[in-house]
């Protein structure tokens, strides 16, 4: 006999297991094809991280210095890899909410979505502001580095428990549905 719990309401569909799991496999396939795909750019930069990975964020002289270091077919690549690099973060994000949904009830399903929604949107708002940068460069204003800053670093505060939501969630739906099937 099933005892649910607050954290849990299994058993969860087997359509919404389903989905949780082709999206899993999806986003896993996201991010190896994205460390293929970034490869030119990363050769181009050596050991430089991207703006987007700058620990603590990044001044109006950093950004215009990475931008000019980076020469015409830098900024190209790095043009199209903010384009992809949208796709795979939201892949992750919509993993995370839809186990996050199968495996909580109640307000836990709320706190337990509010990585992945936060992560997903702040991505999408920190790769718009990169993706403007370039197509404005080499007309960047101060502003458009400091409002991209910002959620950079703020994106960085969630992906603590992003990180551990993407490798903790499919591994608790496993064993919860390993022990709730004969």
């Amino acid at each position: 006999m099933l005892v649910e719990n607050d954290m849990t309401n299994y058993p969860a569909k087997k359509s919404d297991v389903k989905a949780a799991n082709i999206s899993f496999l999806i986003t896993l396939i996201l991010v190896v094809s994205y460390s293929f795909y970034v490869q030119p750019l990363k050769d181009i930069l050596g050991d430089e991280p991207y703006l987007d990975l700058k620990i603590g964020g990044y001044s109006y002289d950093l950004a215009i210095g990475f931008f000019e270091r980076l020469g015409v077919q830098g900024r190209e690549m790095y043009m199209k890899t903010t384009l992809f690099d949208t796709i795979w973060p939201l892949a992750i994000a919509i993993t995370a909410i839809l186990y996050s949904i199968q495996l909580f009830k109640g307000y836990k399903k709320s706190v337990a979505a509010f990585f992945p929604v936060a992560f997903g949107i702040l991505d999408m708002v920190e790769n718009l502001g990169i993706f403007s940068m370039l197509y404005s460069y080499p007309s960047i204003s101060p502003a458009q580095v400091e409002f991209t800053s910002i959620f950079t670093v703020t994106k960085q505060i969630t992906i603590p428990g992003m990180v551990v939501m993407s490798i903790s969630l499919p591994i608790v739906q496993f064993v919860r549905k390993t022990k709730v099937e004969p």
